[in-house]
């Protein structure tokens, strides 16, 4: 009874044990997610995970810009209105928003600190024909309470560019910019006809800057060196696929080809008949190397079989010689027979290299 007892109490302080790691896992978790924001220094803190420079290509028509990002605070006292202020400033729009971030209104005690988190979730229509490389800059800031508070800002900035069919600057957004009198056409890195499957040539761009591939080579007919077909494709030599080239008595027919795969071969050539091995093995040496490796996968599921069984006399023994023995001679023999199974394989693999 003692030893149930005793089982129950350490099973319980390990369950314990198992909750507490749990829990500063999720500490942990929540720290190095504030680590991977850029922050302010001093309190109160403010953190985001939103870039702190990014490039936006719009047409010139304009468009719309996202602004989205999870924005933290930490503080030892909480926020003026429970808020985090926004400014969006893109002259003339300026945009003003407010953030709900709810911190403890009693103070932190010495070494605690307070945390709060809201997501910015905005857009700016931006109107046709706006100025290149133009910036959008964002504001974020936190103002604690007190005297003593303090105010903390951090500074985010969206740079627009302008991109249109034809002006000479190759968007991500278009397939090419056509020539002018001055240049060629402008192709992003890495297009060309060869990646796109020709065999060569020359990429052109159309006035709506769109990929011209007519001015490509079309890549050569393939051979096909594994089948009879009774047709040579063009650029093909004998050698490079069976039905290319006459043997013997003007009989087209190809290499390792026979009368079963290619009318074209005669049933008997030079007076030998062709005789096909039924089995997948091309010799001796291949067939010992695939019997070698099925005792190999067997054997090492009885190596792992025989290492439990020691474990388990072992284990189980209560000190007695017999056990002990017995668990000895299991693992040997198990080690000796693994070891053989090697042995066979490196002298497999020494022939097939020597030959």
């Amino acid at each position: 009874m003692d030893n149930i007892f005793n089982s129950r109490h350490h099973w319980l302080k390990f369950q314990i044990l198992v909750i507490v790691c749990f829990l500063f896992f999720l500490g942990e978790v929540q720290h190095s997610k504030v680590l991977a924001m850029d922050c302010t220094g001093g309190f109160p803190k403010v953190c985001t995970a939103i870039s702190l420079e990014k490039t936006i290509w719009l047409p010139i028509e304009g468009g719309k810009v996202s602004m989205q990002g999870e924005i933290t605070v930490i503080s030892p006292l909480s926020l003026i209105n429970d808020q985090i202020r926004v400014d969006i400033e893109y002259p003339p729009i300026h945009k003003h928003i407010n953030l709900s971030c709810v911190l403890p209104k009693q103070p932190a005690k010495e070494d605690e600190l307070y945390s709060c988190s809201a997501n910015l979730n905005e857009s700016l229509d931006i109107w046709a024909g706006f100025p290149d490389n133009s910036k959008i800059t964002i504001t974020i800031c936190a103002d604690a309470e007190g005297d003593d508070g303090g105010s903390n800002c951090l500074f985010r900035y969206i740079y627009l560019k302008r991109f249109g069919c034809g002006d000479g600057k190759l968007a991500p957004q278009e397939e090419c910019e056509p020539a002018t009198d001055d240049r060629p056409p402008l192709f992003h890195p890495g297009d060309s006809c060869k990646a796109r499957g020709f065999a060569g040539g020359r990429l052109m761009c159309t006035e709506d800057c769109k990929v011209d591939t007519s001015k490509c080579q079309h890549a050569i007919e393939e051979c096909e060196p594994d089948g009879c077909n009774q047709n040579c494709p063009s650029g093909c030599e004998e050698g490079e696929d069976p039905d290319c080239g006459c043997i013997d008595n003007n009989f087209c027919c190809g290499i390792d080809c026979d009368h079963t795969n290619d009318n074209d071969c005669p049933l008997v050539q030079s007076g030998i008949q062709e005789y096909k091995n039924p089995l997948s093995w091309k010799n001796l040496l291949e067939f010992i190397r695939y019997i070698l490796k099925i005792l190999f996968y067997f054997n090492v599921v009885i190596f792992i079989i025989s290492l439990l069984a020691s474990a388990y006399y072992l284990t189980t023994g209560g000190g007695a010689s017999w056990r002990v023995s017995r668990a000895r001679k299991i693992l040997l023999w198990s080690l000796l027979g693994f070891v053989i199974i090697l042995i066979f394989q490196y002298i497999t693999s020494l022939i097939k290299n020597l030959l």
